[in-house]
């Protein structure tokens, strides 16, 4: 089953198992955070790492006054 490495800026990294893609790895580490949704932004040229745009709930990990919150999230795949 694949590791995947989760990062934000102001989030701890986090590394997940899961035997889906790199957007499964993002909504299982984030889906507990208020993840709201994402979209990709860009991969890298070996495919090993994805760069998404992640929307967070009012509250999931900024202050509830804050609104939408979004992040650049980066999922790595670290172990096959």
């Amino acid at each position: 089953m694949p590791t995947y490495r989760v990062a934000a800026a102001g989030l701890e990294a986090m590394q997940v198992n899961v035997p889906g893609c790199s957007g499964d790895a993002l909504s299982l580490a984030l889906g507990p955070l208020g993840l709201s949704d994402f979209r990709v932004e860009r991969r890298s040229q070996d495919g090993r790492q994805w760069f998404f745009q992640a929307t967070f709930k009012p509250g999931g990990i900024d202050a509830p006054a804050a609104g939408l919150v979004t992040r650049l999230v980066s999922v790595d795949r670290i172990l096959d």
